[in-house]
């Protein structure tokens, strides 16, 4: 936040050489932060379809394990490109800070990927997630019938609290927060496509090029 004030107070001094620094470097360490927390928060996912799939009895189904995969994926790169980017920074002025590259090509994939995420674990919790019997339910006159054809690999109603997880993070107004979140939250994926493009080095991928249009001449 400090960048994008000074940023600001740079701009209106009419200073647009480090006014366009600042704001740069300010929407590269917020796009840092993100790919940092996404791979925390997808453990939440994680855990949520693992437990669903165990509740389910389907954790052995190739399906159900490519969905877990799906989401071991998103966390793990996450991950990657955050240490990536830590790891091998860029220095302005002595100062250490977070590669754009790697950053903007975590964000990017998290932009682009959360949605097979939200799609797995839906899967592998089932349609049941949408429809789950309430309180009342569970404690009224169709108490014994839940309680027999919720049951699964666990008993109905430790089966039901699993599932009611997953319904939270998957089937409520909280999962079309999280979506809205993962595509827009710290900057657009337009925004970070622009910054990954200028920030590019193409030069080895051009020069292996020119080296072989130069062999065929």
């Amino acid at each position: 936040m400090m960048c994008s004030c000074l940023g600001r107070g740079f701009f209106s001094s009419r200073n647009t050489t480090h006014a366009g620094r600042l704001a740069t470097l300010f929407a590269n360490f917020h796009r840092f932060t993100a790919i940092s927390y996404r791979s925390a928060t997808a453990n939440l996912y994680l855990g949520a379809a693992l437990a669903a799939a165990k509740a389910n009895g389907l954790l052995s189904e190739k399906h159900v394990r490519d969905g877990i995969l799906e989401i071991v994926t998103y966390k793990e790169v996450m991950e990657m490109a955050a240490i990536a980017a830590s790891s091998q920074p860029s220095l302005f002025g002595g100062v250490a800070v977070p590669n754009p590259v790697y950053t903007n090509i975590g964000k990017i994939y998290s932009n682009t990927h959360f949605t097979e995420v939200l799609r797995s674990l839906i899967d592998i919790s089932g349609g049941i997630i949408a429809t789950l019997p309430s309180e009342e339910d569970l404690e009224g006159a169709l108490k014994s019938l839940i309680e027999k054809y919720m049951s699964g690999a666990t008993n109905a109603r430790d089966r039901i609290e699993v599932l009611k997880l997953a319904k939270e993070l998957g089937a409520t107004s909280m999962a079309g927060c999280m979506l809205t979140l993962m595509v827009h939250a710290e900057g657009s994926i337009e925004a970070s496509r622009i910054e990954l493009f200028r920030n590019y080095d193409f030069s080895e991928a051009s020069t292996l090029i020119e080296k072989i249009l130069m062999q065929k001449n």
